[in-house]
């Protein structure tokens, strides 16, 4: 799914809303969320990966930007990417690499 407009980042529990956050990412298809940290995948402008701190306040900081490369040092850019709990997965040709939050932090 990509968003084309900006939407927040809601925490859900127990079928109700517990909190969220504005989020400073524009678009993306994919995040993940550990306490109060979230990992964005890019967007179409800009492919750089967010790690964004979530506030008190309802608002987010991105805090970290990533370029991922594979072990031979070329752009996971255009992988195709699914965010579950604090990982995001990058799937390019067979490979399968993912990158967590507690890396980003």
């Amino acid at each position: 799914c990509y968003y084309y407009s900006d939407y927040p980042l809601v925490k859900i529990h127990k079928g109700k809303i517990e909190d969220y956050w504005y989020s400073p990412q524009k678009g993306g298809c994919s995040f993940a969320i550990n306490n109060n940290y979230a990992l964005f995948s890019g967007n179409r402008n800009n492919r750089l990966f967010k790690l964004v701190i979530l506030k008190d306040n309802h608002e987010a900081d991105i805090i970290g930007e990533y370029k991922l490369v594979n072990e031979n040092g070329h752009s996971l850019e255009d992988a195709q990417i699914v965010g579950r709990a604090d990982k995001l997965y990058l799937l390019n040709g067979t490979n399968i690499y993912s990158f967590s939050i507690d890396q980003a932090i």
